[in-house]
């Protein structure tokens, strides 16, 4: 391995334990330079900042360590994922809060679009239709892993992915029932039973 990329690693490693201890936006610099006992002079010449190295980290140790096959979609990738989630799980459940500059979230959902792109392509009549969906439903699957990791501490990898299965099958397949319900009987059924808002109330002055 090549000076630079050892020292690249050094400062990486020192990045993830510190995100292991606290959120992103509470690390400086100077946090990873004392960590990884790097001067401030060579983390610059390697990093122009903290969010640079987090995108290192997303791309070597986690993009770079997934295998999937040639024929792939959310949920190969998910399974190929979760490995690498559960084995540095304090990591990753304080890197999927992040929201900024750089996130893990982010970053990957980039990467999931166009792996994920020609799965569903010929169900919509556009590009920009297919887009909503296919956002939505990898948002949907981050929200998801993130919740796991939080409340769950205990689950396995098995089971993780057996609840992902079913958080797509079976709404997936209760749609279905119900648009074929609806599809049968279009003009049936009685107005919807719930109170005037107050505000249309207080409105409601005699004439």
């Amino acid at each position: 391995m090549a000076n630079q990329d050892i020292i690249k690693k050094t400062i990486a490693e020192a990045m993830k334990e510190l995100v292991r201890e606290k959120q992103l936006e509470d690390i400086s610099v100077l946090d990873i330079c004392e960590r990884s006992e790097v001067n401030r002079r060579t983390f610059y010449r390697y990093f122009s900042d903290k969010y640079e190295v987090i995108e290192w980290i997303h791309y070597h140790d986690f993009l770079q360590q997934i295998l999937v096959p040639e024929e792939h979609g959310l949920y190969y990738y998910m399974a190929a994922s979760v490995r690498l989630i559960l084995d540095d799980r304090k990591y990753y459940e304080n890197t999927l809060k992040y929201r900024g500059q750089n996130s893990f979230r982010q970053y990957v959902s980039e990467h999931l679009l166009r792996l994920c792109y020609p799965d569903f392509r010929e169900c919509f009549p556009s590009d920009e239709l297919y887009n909503i969906y296919l956002s939505h439903s990898i948002e949907t699957a981050f929200d998801f892993l993130e919740l796991c990791l939080k409340t769950k501490p205990e689950i396995t990898e098995g089971d993780l992915l057996q609840q992902f299965r079913n958080l797509f099958y079976k709404p997936g397949k209760r749609y279905a029932e119900l648009l074929e319900q609806e599809y049968q009987h279009p003009r049936e059924g009685s107005t919807y039973q719930t109170k005037e808002p107050s505000r249309v109330q207080k409105n409601n002055y005699p004439l």
